[in-house]
Order: C-alpha cells, then sequence, then structure tokens
C-alpha cells in the first residue's frame, strides 16, 4: 500500500510540474488535463416535500449532500469583444459580442435583435429558427438532416465563418453536452433558464445541439430552455441556435486522451476515476429503486474505496457520464456494468417545483425530473470536485477526484 501511494504522490507531482505521463503502462507520452464540470447554479436546498429549508452543514442532518449544499466550479463568464479581448461586465453590445464561459472555457455567440421578426441576413438574429442539417457524413450520425436555404443549420454556421465573426472561424454547433452545461438550474419555468446577463435574447425554447440521436439518426439532441430538459427531435424541425468556439476533446473540449487509452480508471475496489471530469464514481448500481430522500442518505453514508465523503451527483455530474453514442443504455458498459437502462437521481431540485428533482435516464440518455417522494429511481454516488491548489501551482488532473491508480 506505501509503495501505491507513492506512486500516487509522484503522479501528482508530475502533474504539477507539466511533466509527461504514462498512465496505466501505455508508454505513450500524454499530459492529461481534467474538465471542469460547471455547477447548476443552484444555491437553496429544499425538504423532500419541497419547502425550502436552511443548507445543511453536516453530513448527520437529513437532506444533506443536495445540490444546495456544494458550490464547486462556480458559473463564472466573461463579455468578450473582437478578438477574443476582455470587456467589464457593463459593457454592451456592439462592442460586446461574444461570452466566455471561464469553468470551461468554450466562448458562446451573442444573440441580438429580438424583436419576433426573423432575419436570415443576420445569423445573430435571436428570432431565426433553422432546421437541423450536417452534410459532412463523419459528424452527421449517419443522417444528413433536412437542408434550407439559409435555413439550416449548416448555412447558419458557415454564415458565421465566412465573415471572421468575433475574428474567429472555428464556430460549430454545441454537443448536447456543451449546451446542457449553461443550463442554470436556480432559475425556474418559464426560463429561460439561462444567465441572461451574459446570454441576452435567449428564447425560452428549443435549441439545437450537434449531437445526433444514437437510436434514431433522423433525430437530433436539443435543450429547452423554458424548463432545463434535454430531449431529441426531428432533425426537420426548425428551432433556435447559439454557436460555440473551443476544442472538443474532452467533455468541454479540455482534455486529450492518446489512442489506446481508456476514459475511465478501474481503481480496483468497486470505484472509477474520470479522467474527463477527474470525478471518481461508485462502479456498481445497488439493487433496488429509491425515492430521493434515501438516495441522499445512501451516499453520505456510503464507504467505499477507503473514502467517505460520497456524495449524490449534480444533474451536471450525473449527465457527464452519458454517452450519446449509445443507447439501452447509455453509458460505457466496459466499466459500468451493471448499469440499468432506467433512471437516476441526481441531487438537484427542480427549481420550479422544488417537490420534484433531476433525473437522467440512461437508457435513453435524456433529462427529466420526477416527485422526490414518490418517485423510484436508481443511485450512483461520487465524490470530488474540491478545487486543489499547492502554493501557486495548479493540480490540473484529477482537478475534481482525489485519488487515481497508476
Amino acid at each position: 500500500m506505501a509503495k501505491h501511494w507513492k506512486t500516487v504522490f509522484m503522479f501528482l507531482v508530475m502533474m504539477v510540474v507539466g511533466l509527461p505521463l504514462h498512465p496505466m503502462g501505455a508508454g505513450l507520452n500524454a499530459d492529461l488535463w481534467a474538465s471542469p464540470v460547471p455547477d447548476t447554479g443552484q444555491t437553496k436546498c429544499y425538504h423532500a416535500s419541497g419547502n425550502e429549508i436552511p443548507c445543511p452543514t453536516n453530513r448527520s442532518q437529513d437532506f444533506y449532500g443536495q445540490d444546495g449544499c456544494y458550490n464547486i466550479n462556480t458559473p463564472s463568464y466573461t463579455k468578450l469583444g473582437y478578438g477574443g479581448v476582455e470587456l467589464p461586465d457593463t459593457a454592451a453590445y456592439p462592442q460586446w459580442i461574444m461570452t466566455r464561459d471561464n469553468v470551461t472555457g468554450l466562448i458562446w455567440e451573442m444573440k441580438t435583435s429580438k424583436d419576433g421578426v426573423q432575419n436570415y441576413a443576420d445569423p445573430h438574429d435571436a428570432d431565426n429558427t433553422y432546421t437541423w442539417y450536417d452534410s459532412n457524413p463523419a459528424t452527421n450520425g449517419g443522417n444528413d438532416g433536412t437542408s434550407g436555404n439559409g435555413t439550416d443549420t449548416e448555412d447558419f454556421i458557415r454564415a458565421l465563418n465566412d465573415v471572421n465573426y468575433g475574428g474567429f472561424n472555428d464556430w460549430r454547433l454545441p454537443t448536447i453536452q456543451e449546451l446542457a452545461c449553461i443550463i442554470n438550474y436556480s432559475i425556474p419555468y418559464p426560463g429561460p433558464t439561462i444567465e441572461v446577463a451574459f446570454f441576452p435574447n435567449t428564447v425560452a425554447s428549443f435549441y439545437w445541439s450537434s449531437t445526433t440521436d444514437a437510436f434514431d439518426h433522423r433525430n437530433a439532441w436539443i435543450v429547452h430552455f423554458c424548463h432545463g430538459f434535454d430531449y431529441k427531435y426531428h432533425k426537420g424541425s426548425y428551432y433556435y441556435v447559439r454557436a460555440v468556439r473551443g476544442g472538443q476533446s474532452g467533455l468541454f473540449g479540455s482534455l486529450v486522451i492518446p489512442s489506446g487509452l481508456n476514459r475511465y480508471f478501474n481503481n480496483k475496489d468497486a470505484t472509477l476515476t474520470d479522467a474527463v471530469t477527474g470525478l471518481m464514481w461508485q462502479q456498481d448500481t445497488p439493487d433496488n429503486e429509491i425515492n430521493w430522500s434515501s438516495a441522499l442518505a445512501y451516499c453520505k453514508e456510503l464507504d467505499r474505496g477507503g473514502f467517505l465523503d460520497w456524495r449524490l451527483p449534480t444533474i451536471n455530474e450525473l449527465q457527464s457520464l452519458v454517452d450519446y453514442g449509445r443507447c439501452y443504455s447509455a453509458i460505457n458498459p466496459d466499466f459500468f456494468l451493471d448499469t440499468v437502462a432506467f433512471y437516476y437521481w441526481s441531487s438537484t431540485a427542480n427549481a420550479y417545483d422544488p417537490f420534484l428533482a433531476w433525473i437522467v435516464n440512461f437508457g435513453g440518455g435524456d433529462t427529466s425530473s420526477v416527485q422526490k417522494n414518490y418517485g423510484y429511481s436508481y443511485v450512483r454516488a461520487v465524490r470530488g470536485g474540491q478545487d486543489r491548489k499547492l502554493g501557486h501551482l495548479f493540480i490540473s488532473a484529477p482537478l475534481q477526484a482525489s485519488f487515481l491508480p497508476i
């Protein structure tokens, strides 16, 4: 055991000073950078009945471990001008044309002219809706969708890149996980469920992602900024769009996993560490479905891998496990061996009706919310998320878990 922890310590030191790593004995030089999962924005705590309560501060208290008890990777945004110049929060259009998510590093297009009139000559017009279309077989999921005449998503992205919008020509449609990460779950229906101070003119409706439905390639994933849920709809439907730029190598573009290596590290103690997010997960699924209160209690009482700080994951953390290239079940089966193609609890309450809590369906991958007391779902515990700093040096991975097997 002493030798094992010495190896872990050396691994962390190598990450701090930026030395090349040789994970899992693969013989490859690789710098691993974990991608932080953004906080949901939820700061209030609730009883299972839906009544607001002071957030519990001790693990012995009832309802400890819900989303509002933690503030990990707090949402933070910066207004940007042409070329990515940082602007003060007081900046306004036309100087302000982009928004950077300081947690994920992604840069988002700004929407304008929300007046109820569509103007396809202006791709930033907030009222424009588009059909989903991608002519590239490498990225369209096996179905190119429905083309238009300046009215499909490929036309929209081309219009931005042709004029080097903001000084850049690498704009694209966001993945479903990227789009979902800007939902603010503290904002109730009818929304829009987003920080409107940094994402003005957002319509409380459906927005396209670039992700094709793995079950039916005629559909693609959307986020509904009225409620905050995601689902999949026919590519011929007309929905709103918001472009993004930034890398796509990890969950939010900040991790490169070399070929031949796995995203998940099996710790050999019924836990897994996610190299993409740095979070450590319970590997197995307990046999029985339980209600939300029992799920919170189960996680905070779990003793697994020598750790006692397990908790019920937030909706963003739980959604990070979804593999949108799979269905029934929508998770990597090589590591999460007994995942049930059914609903799993998150710790995040529904802000409109806190009697409900958000869940992820690991059958299809979609999110929704159900009654805390009477809804019964499965549970998978998580740990990690603490900021880890050593002096002025930043330990880059695992950013959110404190253990990585070597």
